[in-house]
């Protein structure tokens, strides 16, 4: 990586929340320092849950950093879990038990190769679909991106507009404001 290279003490963050489990991640081989997601999108949960994971090399800047702490502190963490526990507020323990519940149906039932494989279908299915069903072009498509698509939607279709793909893909879009949802 670049900033090992320099010897540059910046930290790579990764903001992971719609791609995490949806799309191929390596914490360790592309030496990202701090990745967070959220149970709400590709690890099927509701919202609420926020996960954090950090390398070595964040941990031991954040003993340095000087910013406030109001409410995360990965010492806080940290001092918990050597004495035994993993939190040191109160957790959401129906989250926990959901994510359990989620990461067992993605890594042990369908396999995390096969969830990746199963959203690269459904994404090139929406972009299939909105070009032949509306003829409308989506933004990320020369990027080939499985998660998150904007659509433009050149006919400015009435805002309240719902139409079914059922020809492509067994999918329900809605139209607010002109775009996609």
């Amino acid at each position: 990586m670049v900033t090992d290279d320099a010897k540059h003490p910046a930290l790579l963050l990764v903001d992971g929340v719609s791609s995490i489990g949806a799309i191929d991640f390596r914490m360790d081989d592309w030496k990202v320092d701090v990745a967070l997601t959220g149970s709400q999108k590709a690890l099927s949960l509701p919202t609420g849950l926020g996960i954090v994971c950090a390398s070595p090399k964040a941990l031991e800047a954040a003993k340095y950093a000087k910013s406030t702490r109001v409410f995360f502190d990965w010492g806080d963490y940290i001092k918990f879990y050597k004495a035994g526990s993993y939190w040191p507020y109160t957790p959401s323990s129906q989250m926990l038990y959901g994510l359990r519940a989620s990461l067992d149906l993605i890594l042990k039932e369908e396999g995390l190769d096969n969830v990746i494989a199963r959203h690269c279908r459904l994404a090139e299915a929406t972009r299939c679909a909105c070009i032949l069903s509306h003829n409308l072009m989506c933004t990320f498509f020369l990027l080939r991106i499985s998660i998150v698509h904007g659509i433009d939607n050149p006919s400015g279709a009435h805002s309240l507009e719902r139409f079914r793909l059922e020809d492509v893909v067994d999918l329900q879009i809605g139209v607010l404001n002109s775009m996609l949802l």
